[in-house]
């Protein structure tokens, strides 16, 4: 059954009907008391016995206005907590039950997503590596934007979870232009540690870019300078901004990093099992150096292809070439 706790001054409103005229009561756009708008009279009523799932129960019903739902539910909680209730509990229902509901909704709607971009980039990298050193940032950003909503004390809600699946689809972006020039690097030939090397510096700058570009228009949203919806708009900012910053900052070490130990155990498995461990990079042709990194193996020049000398294949001479003239008209 739900109980609930009735508001103050109800205790003295049930014993004088004075008292709860005195209730304040807002009407056209200032608070008046009950008593300005009518007259509190003493009645007997019909008993109501109202039930939930055929067990008694009490509703308690209030609206709040201007306010983060999700935080007023919390502190609501929070008090309902400290009640000694024997024989009763308490139960929040209403837009929290649908926002829970929600909530749940929107996480299994993150998974299905990072399965999906997985899947995706398994399809067109040929490889399950690859996509993991992909989606790697990814947890990092998940860290700095809890992070954030700590700093800025923002409630994790459906506007956060949103901005979650947002910062998804940013930082495998950045993700893919740094793996896919370094695979590109790799099939040149170029050695695997400056491959990275030369991914990063060709790559830093558009990454940069992005993530600033993204974090400076979503500053306003952060600071809640969206009016009324600025309680709801600031953890979405929070969010994207908190998880930009720590996976931008940490794409270009971890991603270097993932990639390089994946490079290297299928490496192993290929010189075990006589199999390349990514498809197109075993027919690079890497060069390891005397201190055990690889390099790059230089190309040959071609040899100058040698002009025939006067006389030779162009028919004068004594060569003995071919020489053809246009036939004569009679």
């Amino acid at each position: 059954p739900g109980a609930g706790a009735a508001p103050a001054g109800a205790g003295a409103a049930a014993g004088a009907p004075g008292a709860f005229g005195a209730a304040a009561t807002p009407r056209s756009g200032r608070r008046d008391t009950v008593g300005d708008v009518g007259e509190v009279v003493r009645q007997k009523a019909a008993g109501t016995l109202s039930r939930v799932d055929s067990e008694p129960a009490v509703r308690v019903s209030a609206r709040i206005l201007g306010e983060d739902v999700n935080a007023i539910n919390q502190d609501i909680q929070a008090d309902v907590d400290n009640l000694d209730l024997a024989n009763a509990r308490v139960e929040i229902g209403g837009d929290q039950e649908f926002i829970n509901q929600m909530f749940t909704d929107l996480g299994t709607a993150i998974l299905a997503a990072i399965v999906l971009v997985f899947l995706v980039l398994v399809v067109f990298f040929g490889s399950t590596s690859q996509p993991v050193t992909i989606l790697a940032p990814v947890l990092f950003s998940t860290i700095g934007s809890l992070l954030a909503l700590l700093v800025t004390d923002a409630a994790l809600g459906l506007p956060a979870m949103i901005g979650q699946l947002l910062l998804i689809g940013i930082v495998v972006a950045n993700s893919i232009l740094l793996v896919d020039t370094a695979l590109r690097q790799r099939r040149l030939g170029v050695g695997r540690n400056e491959a990275l090397v030369s991914a990063a510096r060709l790559r830093v700058r558009p990454v940069l870019m992005t993530a600033l570009a993204t974090i400076v228009a979503l500053l306003p949203l952060a600071a809640g300078l969206s009016g009324e919806g600025g309680i709801i708009s600031r953890s979405l900012g929070a969010v994207v901004i908190g998880g930009l910053l720590t996976a931008t900052l940490l794409t270009l070490v971890i991603v270097p990093a993932v990639f390089s130990t994946f490079d290297g155990f299928g490496n192993l498995l290929g010189r075990l099992f006589g199999r390349r461990s990514e498809p197109g990079l075993a027919d690079a042709p890497t060069k390891t150096s005397l201190d055990g990194s690889d390099g790059l193996e230089p190309a040959r020049p071609r040899d100058p292809v040698a002009s025939p000398p006067p006389g030779e294949g162009d028919g004068s001479g004594d060569g003995g070439g071919l020489l053809a003239r246009p036939r004569e008209r009679s």
